[in-house]
């Protein structure tokens, strides 16, 4: 288990923040739709660094056709957060995708995993990430539970 500090946590959303900002030139807004539980913060947190973010949700998404959409979690493992969220989107978004920006993509760790758009750190490792914002107790719990419903996921590797 690795715990994140606040100070590694703020540069990172800082990158999250330069590359969203880069692949969205000019003034116009940028929406942010943060997946629940850490996504959620990522996506409020990136508001505090640009006026261009507005969070959005499925009540004001709208059905119109939105280029400008990053779908935003904490990490990347499996890719099923993405995958139901993607397909929850879908619909809402025109058709559309929207682009994937995560704090920590540990997508090259399982095969098939497509990689985020947009990450701040990739990882070789299933090492369990506490972010800032957890409890390490709580967390310890939730790995193993998470780790006994998925053995696929030993943790083993380098980072």
């Amino acid at each position: 288990m690795k715990r994140m500090q606040w100070s590694e946590y703020q540069d990172r959303v800082a990158d999250l923040d330069r590359e969203i900002r880069w692949r969205f030139p000019g003034d116009a807004s940028i929406h942010l739709i943060g997946i629940p539980r850490g996504g959620l913060l990522v996506a409020l947190h990136l508001t505090y660094m640009s006026k261009r973010y507005d969070v959005i949700n499925d009540y004001n998404i709208g059905r119109d056709e939105r280029n400008d959409v990053v779908l935003v979690d904490d990490v990347l493992e499996s890719g099923a957060t993405r995958s139901h969220w993607f397909g929850a989107l879908r619909g809402s978004l025109g058709g559309k995708a929207p682009l994937f920006a995560v704090m920590v993509d540990k997508s090259p760790c399982y095969p098939g995993v497509i990689p985020a758009n947009i990450c701040s750190m990739r990882m070789t490792s299933k090492e369990w990430i506490v972010f800032p914002y957890e409890w390490e107790e709580d967390e310890g719990k939730r790995e193993a539970v998470y780790r006994a419903g998925h053995p696929e996921h030993t943790g083993e590797g380098t980072t």
